[in-house]
Protein backbone atom coordinates (compact mmCIF):
# COMPACT_ATOMS: atom_id res chain seq x y z
CA UNK A 1 0.00 0.00 0.00
CA UNK A 2 1.46 3.51 -0.61
CA UNK A 3 1.43 5.57 2.52
CA UNK A 4 2.12 9.21 1.94
CA UNK A 5 2.62 11.30 4.81
CA UNK A 6 3.00 15.10 5.71
CA UNK A 7 4.89 16.71 8.71
CA UNK A 8 2.07 20.03 9.48
CA UNK A 9 1.29 20.94 12.84
CA UNK A 10 -1.98 22.89 14.74
CA UNK A 11 -4.94 22.78 16.34
CA UNK A 12 -8.12 21.01 14.81
CA UNK A 13 -11.93 22.02 14.69
CA UNK A 14 -14.99 21.51 12.29
CA UNK A 15 -15.51 18.07 14.00
CA UNK A 16 -18.30 15.30 13.77
CA UNK A 17 -19.50 12.44 15.75
CA UNK A 18 -16.89 10.23 17.80
CA UNK A 19 -15.94 6.35 17.88
CA UNK A 20 -13.39 4.45 19.25
CA UNK A 21 -10.38 2.29 18.35
CA UNK A 22 -8.14 0.26 20.82
CA UNK A 23 -4.39 -0.31 20.23
CA UNK A 24 -1.98 -3.16 21.63
CA UNK A 25 1.54 -2.70 22.35
CA UNK A 26 4.38 -4.63 19.61
CA UNK A 27 7.40 -5.61 20.98
CA UNK A 28 9.18 -2.82 19.62
CA UNK A 29 12.42 -2.16 17.74
CA UNK A 30 15.31 -1.95 20.97
CA UNK A 31 19.23 -0.77 20.36
CA UNK A 32 22.47 -2.90 21.77
CA UNK A 33 21.93 -1.49 25.33
CA UNK A 34 18.49 -3.27 25.22
CA UNK A 35 16.40 0.53 25.16
CA UNK A 36 13.51 0.93 23.10
CA UNK A 37 13.93 3.29 20.08
CA UNK A 38 11.64 5.97 19.46
CA UNK A 39 10.50 5.72 15.99
CA UNK A 40 10.24 9.01 14.20
CA UNK A 41 8.97 7.14 10.61
CA UNK A 42 6.98 4.68 10.02
CA UNK A 43 5.79 2.82 6.45
CA UNK A 44 5.67 -0.26 4.94
CA UNK A 45 7.85 -0.74 1.66
CA UNK A 46 7.02 -2.62 -1.52
CA UNK A 47 7.99 -6.10 -0.19
CA UNK A 48 5.21 -5.31 2.54
CA UNK A 49 7.95 -4.87 4.88
CA UNK A 50 7.44 -2.58 8.02
CA UNK A 51 9.91 0.04 8.20
CA UNK A 52 10.80 1.86 11.18
CA UNK A 53 12.94 5.17 11.69
CA UNK A 54 15.17 5.52 14.96
CA UNK A 55 17.67 8.14 15.47
CA UNK A 56 20.52 5.75 15.58
CA UNK A 57 19.32 2.74 13.20
CA UNK A 58 16.45 1.29 10.97
CA UNK A 59 14.29 -1.19 12.00
CA UNK A 60 12.86 -3.89 9.64
CA UNK A 61 10.00 -6.26 10.17
CA UNK A 62 8.64 -8.94 8.07
CA UNK A 63 6.11 -10.35 10.58
CA UNK A 64 3.92 -7.13 11.44
CA UNK A 65 6.38 -5.93 14.15
CA UNK A 66 6.33 -9.13 16.36
CA UNK A 67 10.31 -9.44 15.67
CA UNK A 68 12.86 -6.63 14.22
CA UNK A 69 16.01 -6.47 12.31
CA UNK A 70 18.56 -3.80 12.94
CA UNK A 71 20.59 -1.89 9.92
CA UNK A 72 22.70 0.88 9.77
CA UNK A 73 25.60 2.46 6.97
CA UNK A 74 27.77 2.25 9.97
CA UNK A 75 26.83 -0.36 12.37
CA UNK A 76 24.29 0.83 15.70
CA UNK A 77 27.39 3.07 16.63
CA UNK A 78 25.44 6.09 17.77
CA UNK A 79 25.83 8.24 14.09
CA UNK A 80 22.89 10.10 13.26
CA UNK A 81 20.60 8.47 10.69
CA UNK A 82 18.13 11.90 9.55
CA UNK A 83 15.76 10.71 6.65
CA UNK A 84 14.96 7.74 4.96
CA UNK A 85 13.36 6.84 1.33
CA UNK A 86 13.12 4.21 -1.18
CA UNK A 87 14.24 4.17 -4.55
CA UNK A 88 12.42 3.23 -7.70
CA UNK A 89 13.65 -0.32 -6.90
CA UNK A 90 12.58 -0.84 -3.36
CA UNK A 91 16.39 0.07 -1.91
CA UNK A 92 16.56 1.80 1.14
CA UNK A 93 18.36 5.43 1.49
CA UNK A 94 19.46 6.98 4.21
CA UNK A 95 20.63 10.85 4.69
CA UNK A 96 23.04 10.72 7.55
CA UNK A 97 25.63 12.87 9.69
CA UNK A 98 28.18 10.98 7.48
CA UNK A 99 26.53 11.89 4.25
CA UNK A 100 24.09 9.26 2.04
CA UNK A 101 23.77 5.58 1.45
CA UNK A 102 21.75 3.35 -0.11
CA UNK A 103 21.00 -0.16 1.19
CA UNK A 104 20.76 -3.58 -0.96
CA UNK A 105 22.44 -6.52 -0.10
CA UNK A 106 24.56 -4.61 1.88
CA UNK A 107 25.04 -0.86 2.93
CA UNK A 108 26.44 0.98 -0.36
CA UNK A 109 28.40 4.49 0.44
CA UNK A 110 27.68 7.53 -2.20
CA UNK A 111 29.69 10.15 -1.36
CA UNK A 112 32.73 9.45 -3.74
CA UNK A 113 31.77 12.78 -5.31
CA UNK A 114 30.04 14.34 -2.43
CA UNK A 115 31.85 17.26 -0.28
CA UNK A 116 32.07 15.92 3.52
CA UNK A 117 29.01 16.83 5.91
CA UNK A 118 25.58 16.25 7.15
CA UNK A 119 22.87 14.88 4.93
CA UNK A 120 19.47 16.18 6.13
CA UNK A 121 16.84 14.74 3.88
CA UNK A 122 16.84 12.11 0.65
CA UNK A 123 13.96 11.81 -1.94
CA UNK A 124 13.72 10.27 -5.01
CA UNK A 125 11.21 11.73 -8.04
CA UNK A 126 9.36 9.20 -10.38
CA UNK A 127 12.06 9.54 -13.01
CA UNK A 128 13.99 7.76 -10.55
CA UNK A 129 16.36 10.86 -9.98
CA UNK A 130 17.87 11.40 -6.24
CA UNK A 131 18.01 14.41 -3.94
CA UNK A 132 19.62 15.33 -1.33
CA UNK A 133 20.37 18.36 0.94
CA UNK A 134 23.38 18.95 2.89
CA UNK A 135 23.12 20.44 6.23
CA UNK A 136 24.81 23.52 4.35
CA UNK A 137 22.07 23.67 2.62
CA UNK A 138 23.77 22.30 -0.44
CA UNK A 139 21.45 20.46 -2.87
CA UNK A 140 22.92 17.78 -5.11
CA UNK A 141 20.72 15.01 -7.85
CA UNK A 142 21.90 11.95 -9.33
CA UNK A 143 20.49 10.28 -12.06
CA UNK A 144 22.59 7.32 -12.30
CA UNK A 145 21.54 6.20 -8.45
CA UNK A 146 24.40 8.08 -6.97
CA UNK A 147 27.63 7.11 -9.11
CA UNK A 148 27.54 10.90 -10.11
CA UNK A 149 26.37 13.94 -8.28
CA UNK A 150 25.58 17.54 -9.52
CA UNK A 151 24.83 20.85 -7.62
CA UNK A 152 21.51 21.84 -7.93
CA UNK A 153 20.96 24.98 -6.15
CA UNK A 154 22.18 27.48 -8.47
CA UNK A 155 20.52 30.46 -8.36
CA UNK A 156 19.56 32.58 -5.40
CA UNK A 157 15.69 31.81 -4.50
CA UNK A 158 17.44 29.59 -1.65
CA UNK A 159 21.04 30.11 -0.75
CA UNK A 160 19.95 30.42 2.96
CA UNK A 161 17.48 28.33 4.53
CA UNK A 162 16.08 29.54 8.03
CA UNK A 163 15.32 25.84 9.04
CA UNK A 164 15.47 22.31 7.91
CA UNK A 165 14.19 21.66 4.03
CA UNK A 166 11.73 19.30 3.73
CA UNK A 167 11.83 17.20 -0.04
CA UNK A 168 9.09 15.28 -1.58
CA UNK A 169 8.71 13.78 -4.94
CA UNK A 170 5.47 14.71 -7.22
CA UNK A 171 3.33 12.22 -9.83
CA UNK A 172 4.56 14.64 -12.26
CA UNK A 173 8.34 13.56 -12.24
CA UNK A 174 9.04 16.95 -10.15
CA UNK A 175 10.38 17.38 -6.92
CA UNK A 176 9.17 19.99 -4.41
CA UNK A 177 11.06 21.76 -1.78
CA UNK A 178 9.91 23.66 1.63
CA UNK A 179 12.01 25.74 2.48
CA UNK A 180 12.33 29.42 4.47
CA UNK A 181 8.49 29.89 3.88
CA UNK A 182 8.00 28.93 0.05
CA UNK A 183 7.43 26.11 -1.93
CA UNK A 184 9.81 25.47 -4.68
CA UNK A 185 9.92 22.88 -7.52
CA UNK A 186 12.43 21.77 -9.92
CA UNK A 187 12.96 18.92 -12.33
CA UNK A 188 15.42 16.84 -13.93
CA UNK A 189 16.26 19.33 -17.17
CA UNK A 190 17.11 22.19 -14.85
CA UNK A 191 19.84 23.09 -12.52
CA UNK A 192 17.69 26.05 -10.43
CA UNK A 193 14.52 25.94 -8.41
CA UNK A 194 10.93 27.88 -9.21
CA UNK A 195 9.13 29.05 -6.28
CA UNK A 196 5.29 28.17 -6.90
CA UNK A 197 3.94 29.64 -3.84
CA UNK A 198 4.58 32.09 -0.50
CA UNK A 199 4.06 29.68 1.71
CA UNK A 200 5.42 26.26 2.58
CA UNK A 201 3.42 23.06 1.79
CA UNK A 202 4.34 19.70 1.14
CA UNK A 203 2.02 18.08 -1.90
CA UNK A 204 0.48 15.06 -0.17
CA UNK A 205 -1.40 12.68 -3.24
CA UNK A 206 -4.60 10.81 -2.96
CA UNK A 207 -5.03 7.06 -4.83
CA UNK A 208 -5.40 9.37 -8.37
CA UNK A 209 -2.25 11.02 -9.23
CA UNK A 210 -4.26 14.02 -9.95
CA UNK A 211 -5.26 14.92 -6.56
CA UNK A 212 -2.93 16.89 -4.29
CA UNK A 213 -3.66 17.86 -0.95
CA UNK A 214 -1.95 21.11 0.98
CA UNK A 215 -1.51 22.81 4.25
CA UNK A 216 -0.49 26.04 4.52
CA UNK A 217 -0.41 29.02 7.15
CA UNK A 218 -3.66 29.35 6.11
CA UNK A 219 -5.42 26.03 5.87
CA UNK A 220 -6.01 22.98 4.23
CA UNK A 221 -6.45 22.96 0.54
CA UNK A 222 -7.28 20.43 -2.29
CA UNK A 223 -5.69 20.13 -6.20
CA UNK A 224 -7.21 18.48 -8.79
CA UNK A 225 -5.31 19.45 -11.15
CA UNK A 226 -1.53 17.82 -10.28
CA UNK A 227 -1.14 20.99 -8.27
CA UNK A 228 -1.86 23.92 -10.60
CA UNK A 229 -4.35 25.62 -8.56
CA UNK A 230 -5.87 24.69 -5.15
CA UNK A 231 -9.33 24.72 -3.18
CA UNK A 232 -9.65 25.66 0.27
CA UNK A 233 -10.94 22.96 2.00
CA UNK A 234 -11.10 24.48 5.97
CA UNK A 235 -8.91 26.98 7.71
CA UNK A 236 -7.12 24.29 10.03
CA UNK A 237 -3.84 22.72 9.03
CA UNK A 238 -3.38 18.70 10.47
CA UNK A 239 -0.30 16.90 12.00
CA UNK A 240 0.73 13.74 10.38
CA UNK A 241 -1.73 13.55 7.23
CA UNK A 242 -2.08 9.72 5.66
CA UNK A 243 -3.91 9.48 2.28
CA UNK A 244 -5.12 6.00 1.92
CA UNK A 245 -6.05 3.98 -1.72
CA UNK A 246 -9.65 4.96 -1.05
CA UNK A 247 -8.89 8.78 -0.57
CA UNK A 248 -9.62 8.90 3.02
CA UNK A 249 -7.44 11.24 5.06
CA UNK A 250 -6.22 10.34 8.32
CA UNK A 251 -4.64 12.61 11.40
CA UNK A 252 -3.69 12.97 14.64
CA UNK A 253 -3.84 15.50 17.60
CA UNK A 254 -0.55 15.47 19.38
CA UNK A 255 -1.92 16.28 22.53
CA UNK A 256 -4.96 14.21 22.90
CA UNK A 257 -5.83 10.32 22.60
CA UNK A 258 -7.31 10.53 19.07
CA UNK A 259 -7.19 10.44 15.56
CA UNK A 260 -8.90 12.40 12.76
CA UNK A 261 -11.00 10.83 9.91
CA UNK A 262 -12.54 12.91 6.88
CA UNK A 263 -14.04 10.59 4.04
CA UNK A 264 -15.07 14.02 2.05
CA UNK A 265 -11.56 15.65 1.06
CA UNK A 266 -10.36 17.36 4.58
CA UNK A 267 -13.99 20.01 4.22
CA UNK A 268 -14.62 17.90 7.90
CA UNK A 269 -13.29 15.20 10.26
CA UNK A 270 -14.26 12.61 12.70
CA UNK A 271 -12.93 12.00 15.96
CA UNK A 272 -11.60 8.68 16.56
CA UNK A 273 -10.72 8.14 20.30
CA UNK A 274 -7.64 5.80 20.46
CA UNK A 275 -5.82 4.72 24.04
CA UNK A 276 -2.28 6.39 23.02
CA UNK A 277 -0.97 9.72 21.60
CA UNK A 278 -0.39 8.71 17.89
CA UNK A 279 2.92 10.29 16.56
CA UNK A 280 2.69 8.34 13.17
CA UNK A 281 0.60 6.32 11.38
CA UNK A 282 0.39 3.75 8.70
CA UNK A 283 -1.80 1.03 7.55
CA UNK A 284 -1.00 -3.15 6.24
CA UNK A 285 -2.96 -4.43 3.15
CA UNK A 286 -5.08 -5.88 5.30
CA UNK A 287 -6.78 -2.46 7.14
CA UNK A 288 -4.99 -3.05 10.50
CA UNK A 289 -3.50 0.74 11.99
CA UNK A 290 0.28 0.65 12.85
CA UNK A 291 0.94 3.84 14.75
CA UNK A 292 4.07 4.99 16.90
CA UNK A 293 4.08 7.17 20.21
CA UNK A 294 6.37 8.99 22.70
CA UNK A 295 8.53 6.62 24.53
CA UNK A 296 11.18 7.92 27.16
CA UNK A 297 13.56 4.58 25.62
CA UNK A 298 11.97 2.10 28.40
CA UNK A 299 8.80 0.77 27.07
CA UNK A 300 8.26 0.06 23.23
CA UNK A 301 6.78 2.96 20.87
CA UNK A 302 5.01 0.62 18.07
CA UNK A 303 1.40 -0.17 18.42
CA UNK A 304 -0.68 -1.76 16.38
CA UNK A 305 -4.81 -2.00 16.27
CA UNK A 306 -6.57 -5.08 17.57
CA UNK A 307 -8.91 -5.11 14.39
CA UNK A 308 -8.53 -3.87 11.14
CA UNK A 309 -9.72 -0.53 10.62
CA UNK A 310 -10.07 -0.12 7.17
CA UNK A 311 -12.08 -2.21 5.29
CA UNK A 312 -10.38 -3.27 2.25
CA UNK A 313 -11.75 -5.15 -0.71
CA UNK A 314 -9.83 -7.00 -3.39
CA UNK A 315 -8.91 -4.61 -5.90
CA UNK A 316 -8.90 -5.38 -9.35
CA UNK A 317 -6.71 -3.59 -12.10
CA UNK A 318 -6.42 -4.51 -15.70
CA UNK A 319 -3.49 -6.09 -16.38
CA UNK A 320 -0.88 -4.19 -18.37
CA UNK A 321 -0.85 -5.31 -22.28
CA UNK A 322 1.02 -4.96 -25.07
CA UNK A 323 1.10 -5.94 -28.74
CA UNK A 324 2.68 -5.34 -32.12
CA UNK A 325 0.67 -4.78 -35.15
CA UNK A 326 1.75 -5.42 -38.31
CA UNK A 327 3.78 -8.59 -37.01
CA UNK A 328 5.94 -9.37 -39.04
CA UNK A 329 6.52 -5.75 -40.33
CA UNK A 330 7.79 -4.62 -43.84
CA UNK A 331 8.84 -0.51 -42.62
CA UNK A 332 6.35 0.60 -40.21
CA UNK A 333 4.27 -1.08 -37.31
CA UNK A 334 3.00 0.13 -34.50
CA UNK A 335 3.11 -0.96 -30.66
CA UNK A 336 -0.37 -1.04 -28.86
CA UNK A 337 0.05 -1.20 -24.93
CA UNK A 338 -2.61 -0.32 -22.03
CA UNK A 339 -1.49 0.91 -18.58
CA UNK A 340 -3.79 -0.22 -15.31
CA UNK A 341 -2.43 3.48 -13.79
CA UNK A 342 -0.28 6.62 -14.84
CA UNK A 343 3.25 5.90 -15.07
CA UNK A 344 6.71 7.34 -16.62
CA UNK A 345 7.27 4.83 -20.08
CA UNK A 346 10.10 3.66 -21.97
CA UNK A 347 10.00 1.77 -24.81
CA UNK A 348 12.89 0.05 -26.38
CA UNK A 349 13.96 -2.12 -29.19
CA UNK A 350 16.28 -5.25 -28.80
CA UNK A 351 17.99 -7.01 -31.60
CA UNK A 352 19.02 -11.22 -31.11
CA UNK A 353 22.27 -10.20 -29.73
CA UNK A 354 21.01 -7.87 -27.10
CA UNK A 355 21.81 -4.86 -28.70
CA UNK A 356 19.37 -1.87 -28.18
CA UNK A 357 18.52 -1.02 -31.70
CA UNK A 358 16.24 1.67 -31.03
CA UNK A 359 14.76 3.38 -28.17
CA UNK A 360 12.35 6.10 -27.05
CA UNK A 361 12.90 8.11 -23.62
CA UNK A 362 10.93 8.33 -20.48
CA UNK A 363 7.63 10.03 -20.93
CA UNK A 364 4.83 10.77 -18.60
CA UNK A 365 1.69 8.24 -19.86
CA UNK A 366 -1.82 8.17 -18.22
CA UNK A 367 -3.65 4.90 -17.58
CA UNK A 368 -5.45 3.65 -20.37
CA UNK A 369 -4.84 2.13 -24.03
CA UNK A 370 -1.72 3.93 -26.32
CA UNK A 371 -0.19 3.40 -29.19
CA UNK A 372 3.65 4.20 -30.53
CA UNK A 373 4.74 4.02 -33.99
CA UNK A 374 7.53 1.86 -35.06
CA UNK A 375 9.60 2.91 -37.90
CA UNK A 376 11.63 -0.07 -38.49
CA UNK A 377 12.81 0.27 -42.48
CA UNK A 378 16.33 0.67 -41.29
CA UNK A 379 16.37 -2.83 -39.48
CA UNK A 380 17.58 -5.63 -41.19
CA UNK A 381 15.28 -8.69 -41.77
CA UNK A 382 15.09 -11.23 -38.09
CA UNK A 383 13.47 -11.09 -35.11
CA UNK A 384 13.01 -8.63 -32.12
CA UNK A 385 12.41 -8.13 -28.82
CA UNK A 386 10.14 -4.97 -27.89
CA UNK A 387 10.26 -3.95 -24.37
CA UNK A 388 8.53 -1.44 -22.78
CA UNK A 389 9.51 -0.41 -19.05
CA UNK A 390 7.08 1.38 -16.56
CA UNK A 391 7.48 2.46 -12.79
CA UNK A 392 6.22 -0.96 -12.13
CA UNK A 393 6.62 -3.34 -14.08
CA UNK A 394 8.64 -4.71 -17.76
CA UNK A 395 6.50 -5.99 -20.59
CA UNK A 396 8.33 -7.67 -24.01
CA UNK A 397 6.71 -8.74 -27.12
CA UNK A 398 8.80 -10.37 -30.56
CA UNK A 399 8.89 -8.67 -33.71
CA UNK A 400 9.60 -9.66 -37.02
CA UNK A 401 11.19 -7.61 -39.70
CA UNK A 402 10.62 -9.30 -43.59
CA UNK A 403 10.33 -8.11 -46.66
Amino acid sequence: MKIILAFLVTSVMMLSSAYSITFKSLPGPKYPDNTFASISKLFFNKQEILVAKGAYAIFLSSNNGQSWSATSPFGITGERIYEVALDTNGYLLAATERGVFRRESDWKDLNDQLPNGSVYTVSVSQTGTIYIVFKSTDIYYSKNNGKSWTLKNSGTTHDNFSFNPVLRSGFDGNMYLSADGKTFVTNDESLGWTQITSFPYIPNYGPKDSIVYANTSSGFYISKNRGKTFTKQNSENYYGVVVDRKGSLYTYDSDNKYMLVSKNQGKSWEIVYTSNQIREIAFDTSGFIFATVYTQGSTSGVWRSVAPFVKTEPEHYAAPTISISPNPATMYSSMNYTLDKPSYVTSSIVDIQGKVVKQQVKSWMDAGSHEIPLDVSDLPNGVYTVLLRTNDELMTTKLVVSR
